[in-house]
């Protein structure tokens, strides 16, 4: 039975396994050619003369799609919310460097570049805290362009032999020799896994891109993917430099975002202890830098003692 993917007949008779089977419409027959050197004839089912055996119902298949259709804003939109913070008590929201860093490459962009170009974009006020409905405002219209282009630019990526189609190998071996590729357009290994497995468990073993298109769709994970490529599309058109960074511009751009870290952690505990609103306290962080090198450290010192401090740790 097709639509309950379980059988409803077993003929029993032959010894060894049956190679070959053929179908006798005219007179209602299956014929079928065992390796015990028989050939049998059957009646074909009816259900009339034959009564439904008793087999256990077939494992249900993998859903591979949602009904949904996801939207590319959607998805990154709710992602992102995930990492903002309340940078006041009266409910403003925003990032730091060291989260927006966070984001960027949970949606699978490996190029610290892209982050620093997006941020210095972004903040607008200039206050190393990216305010969120700003933020939000300048990158929707972008990602609500980007979605079909974005999802044809990835697919011709990963097709290297140009053949229209992609299959399991195709995606296997784009893998492991398309790794400078991935780091440079923000493509996330997630995203090539989830895809290796689908093509894995089609009947067809091959997609086109009208077929791409579809899993995307209804993939949410999928979806938040193609984000990644988006970023680095957006942070290209600012003026980033195509090259990936050397060693040592990596280890400095890493150093920054660490600082903007602990620098929001010593104001959070501030505004906790003293109350004081946010322009008090980036008052009193800002100075010369060996005072700022001193407070740093030890906000660094009393924030390890910080009840909440673990807790974002472990977040």
């Amino acid at each position: 039975d097709l639509r309950l993917l379980r059988p409803v007949w077993e003929y029993e008779g032959h010894e060894e396994a049956v190679v070959a089977t053929t179908l006798d419409r005219v007179n209602g027959l299956v014929i079928t050619g065992s390796l015990d050197r028989t050939i049998r004839f059957w009646k074909a089912f009816d259900s009339d003369v034959h009564k439904e055996q008793d087999f256990a119902p077939a494992a249900p298949r993998k859903k591979l799609l949602s009904t949904q259709r996801c939207d590319l804003w959607t998805v990154a939109k709710s992602s992102l919310l995930r990492y903002t913070i309340h940078k006041t008590y009266d409910g403003t929201k925003c990032m730091t460097k060291s989260l927006f860093w966070c984001w960027v490459q949970h949606v699978g962009v490996s190029n610290i570049k892209v982050a620093h170009t997006l941020f210095a974009a972004l903040d607008l006020n200039e206050d190393d805290h990216l305010q969120l409905e700003e933020a939000l405002s300048i990158i929707e219209p972008y990602f609500r362009a980007q979605q079909e282009r974005v999802t044809k630019q990835i697919f011709r990526t990963i097709d290297v032999n140009n053949t229209g189609v992609l299959t399991a190998d195709d995606v296997e071996d784009f893998m492991q020799d398309g790794r400078v590729v991935m780091r440079k357009m923000g493509i996330s290994m997630k995203m090539l896994q989830i895809l290796w497995g689908i093509l894995e468990d089609s009947p067809h073993a091959a997609m086109d891109v009208m077929a791409f298109r579809s899993h995307v769709v209804r993939n949410p994970a999928m979806c938040l993917c193609l984000a990644g490529v988006a970023l680095t599309n957006m942070s290209l058109q600012l003026g980033m430099s195509a090259a990936l960074p050397s060693r040592n511009e990596r280890s400095e751009l890493t150093a920054e975002f660490q600082k903007s870290s602990l620098f929001h952690n010593k104001a959070k505990m501030l505004l906790r202890e003293n109350s004081r609103n946010v322009s008090e306290v980036m008052e009193r962080l800002s100075g010369d830098a060996a005072t700022q090198s001193q407070e740093q450290k030890a906000a660094e010192q009393e924030a390890e003692n910080h009840e909440d401090y673990a807790k974002w740790l472990e977040w």
